[in-house]
């Protein structure tokens, strides 16, 4: 038999193990400072879940503006393409490219942060191989607690 204590001033928890039954028996204790430690517990975690839940759709309702400026298309492979968005001064923006491959490891695809405007511009090489379609590009931008997405695409030939 083993005892679990919860937290300081609580009650305690006897966990006891019999053939594949565990049962658990709490032993009170009745009187009027674990009754009252109790109370403060219960009372300070429904602060805390309840200023949780004011703050948390602020924190997730926040949605930073990333709008397409231009994107050359058509590209041919081997040729140069390049993507260019304006979103919040300062911004972090990530760009992904997906091709039939996977995701392009191509220089440039790189972390930028947006400049004093907020606009942003990538320049990459179309593999010479890059079979021809309709590919999409997503490009995530965050800044402190707002995040916003766009996803387009471009055509290679």
């Amino acid at each position: 038999m083993s005892t679990l204590r919860l937290l300081p001033g609580l009650p305690s928890q006897r966990i006891c193990s019999r053939s594949r039954e565990m049962t658990l028996s709490l032993n009170f204790l009745a009187s009027k400072e674990v009754g009252r430690a109790v109370n403060s517990h219960l009372r300070l975690v429904g602060l805390v879940v309840g200023l949780a839940l004011l703050v948390s759709p602020l924190v997730h309702a926040q949605s930073l503006e990333v709008k397409l400026l231009s994107v050359a298309s058509p590209v041919g492979a081997g040729d140069d393409a390049t993507i260019s968005v304006q979103t919040s001064p300062g911004a972090t923006c990530l760009i992904t490219v997906r091709y039939k491959s996977g995701p392009s490891r191509a220089r440039g695809l790189t972390t930028k942060t947006a400049d004093g405007k907020g606009r942003v511009s990538w320049t990459w090489r179309v593999g010479s191989r890059t079979t021809p379609g309709t590919w999409p590009i997503t490009i995530t931008c965050s800044s402190s607690v707002q995040q916003g997405t766009l996803q387009t695409s471009f055509v290679v030939r």
